[in-house]
């Protein structure tokens, strides 16, 4: 199946730079460096306590608990502010979805809330009531949901509520994803939608930043091993090839 998911029309690149980040007496993190570009994916590895999930907020700006620079586009995200949190989409370890709202209405009240961005997804124009709803729709079947679209997201399992909050991914027009462990209570099938819509991402030129324990198969995700920023100074940044 084919994702129509956005396209940045110009090329993105997302840099650390001499990021360090420390709690209480001990050293989180340093000397983490790396540039991403557009097209790319990075997977945020390392030991538990390791920073992994500490990272992936600080690149979306809601942990500013650290020195050195992020830049996103040769700007710094600190600067750019809310236009830097416009162009991403963060998805926590927990699902995030409201219990008492049903699918749809958790994707509604997303779309309503993000969906502004930017003037279309994969064509369609979100102003339209009617595309929305085909939107929402599409966002429903390609992760399993269209049974449970009216069933109050606290009789769902875990799974389906990870679900949920992935389905947001479809209706997603933001160049950058920053997602934390998105495969967690996710079946095979569950798997192999997501790593498919993340292969259609990155070929349109979208940019993927995530943690997960889960075997990732394309070759346009680099690993990033923060148990390489621990203990030691070194101006590495840790990266290769999966």
């Amino acid at each position: 199946m084919e994702y129509k998911l956005p396209v940045s029309s110009l090329a993105i690149q997302l840099e650390l730079n001499d990021l360090h980040c420390e709690r209480g007496e001990r050293v989180l993190m340093q000397n983490v460096n790396h540039c991403l570009e557009g097209g790319q994916g990075l997977r945020i590895a390392g030991a538990n306590g390791s920073g992994k999930t500490t990272l992936l907020r600080m690149v979306s700006g809601l942990t500013t608990d650290f020195s050195g620079d992020i830049r996103w586009n040769g700007r710094s995200t600190r600067e750019l502010g809310a236009l830097f949190r416009s162009q991403l989409c963060y998805l926590g370890h927990a699902p995030g979805v409201k219990a008492a709202l049903t699918p749809i209405e958790n994707l509604q009240w997303w779309q309503a809330t993000n969906g502004s961005s930017a003037a279309t997804s994969g064509g369609v124009k979100i102003g339209d009531a009617q595309q929305a709803d085909h939107l929402l729709e599409r966002a429903l079947a390609t992760f399993g949901l269209v049974s449970y679209s009216h069933t109050p997201c606290a009789r769902l399992s875990a799974g389906q509520q990870r679900r949920v909050a992935l389905a947001r991914l479809v209706l997603s027009q933001h160049a950058l994803w920053v997602l934390d462990e998105p495969f967690t209570a996710i079946d095979q099938d569950g798997v192999v939608v997501l790593e498919e819509m993340f292969d259609q991402h990155l070929l349109r030129g979208g940019m993927i930043v995530l943690t997960t324990h889960q075997p990732l198969r394309s070759e346009r995700m680099l690993t990033l091993d923060l148990d390489a920023h621990r203990a030691k100074a070194g101006g590495m940044n840790g990266a290769r090839s999966l």
